[in-house]
């Protein structure tokens, strides 16, 4: 049976596209091997490519447009592969988040990976999660411009709305059999890279409103609060278990009240050091 051919619009790591490609063309063509094909590429080590597969070289823009030709990448499937390398190597969370911006910017990629790229929604912007709670107070109305009016800092219709079909493609909100929207259990599982990029984003969205929160609400209506605590690095695990069962707490003391409900709040923990490590430096 002829294997299939690998879609590079289906991964979010090029090694693993490369490693695929090579192993189709392998199975499809006599006399394919890692020596040809780097001298198709135009590298002079014959190791090259495999050396890109196993992690132990990076490709440059130069080199990666040259496995591209190599491989008989078309224009469209070039510009994403090369995202795609971008992203795989990107070294901080600003340069990660870019490439897969780009990556999304691809019809092809954002079909293929409509599940992938609808959970990567509900964490890139802020008020997908707030709308989800909304359905909960008991004045809610199904009806975008309600919606908007309600969240702050303010958004579109428009975001209203798409807020609205994401959540319900996703499965965190579905109808009663009253018709009534009502929230799901889902779960919101991704791939690591794309996971941990998107949660990073959605963690600065917060930390951000919650900086502009003391300009924007009394203190009545908010509460915020640190301290600076000289610790023993030994304690770190159980301080952050303890902040764990407190949101647990909380969530379960608070959560469980589904009567009455008339605000939607966020609530945020940040715990990080003021000091060097001790190899020498801030992380």
């Amino acid at each position: 049976m002829k294997p299939e051919k690998p879609n590079v619009f289906e991964y979010s790591d090029y090694r693993s596209f490369l490693r695929h490609y090579f192993q189709y063309f392998k199975a499809t063509r006599k006399g394919f091997s890692y020596r040809s094909l780097n001298l198709k590429a135009g590298f002079k080590s014959p190791n090259f490519i495999k050396l890109v597969i196993e992690g132990k070289r990076n490709l440059t823009e130069k080199s990666s447009r040259a496995v591209a030709t190599a491989f008989g990448l078309n224009k469209q499937s070039s510009m994403f592969f090369d995202s795609l390398v971008q992203f795989t190597q990107a070294k901080t969370t600003s340069d990660k988040q870019a490439a897969y911006e780009r990556m999304l910017s691809s019809k092809r990629f954002r079909e293929i990976k409509q599940v992938e790229t609808d959970k990567y929604g509900f964490y890139s912007s802020w008020y997908i999660s707030a709308i989800r709670e909304l359905v909960c107070l008991e004045n809610f109305e199904e009806s975008p411009s309600w919606i908007a009016s309600r969240l702050t800092p303010r958004i579109s219709v428009a975001e209203a709305e798409d807020g609205l079909n994401l959540l319900i493609r996703l499965g965190l909100l579905s109808r009663s059999k009253a018709g009534k929207l009502v929230q799901n259990n889902a779960s919101l599982s991704t791939g690591h890279e794309v996971q941990s990029l998107v949660i990073a984003k959605f963690h600065k969205e917060m930390i951000h409103l919650a900086s502009t929160s003391m300009e924007r609400f009394t203190k009545d209506e908010r509460e915020i609060g640190s301290v600076s605590l000289g610790i023993r690095s030994s304690d770190i695990k159980e301080l952050k278990d303890r902040i764990f069962r407190f949101r647990q707490e909380l969530v379960s003391d608070f959560g469980s009240r589904d009567k009455n409900i008339t605000e939607v709040y966020q609530f945020n923990i940040q715990l990080f050091p003021l000091t060097a490590n001790k190899s020498g430096g801030s992380k």
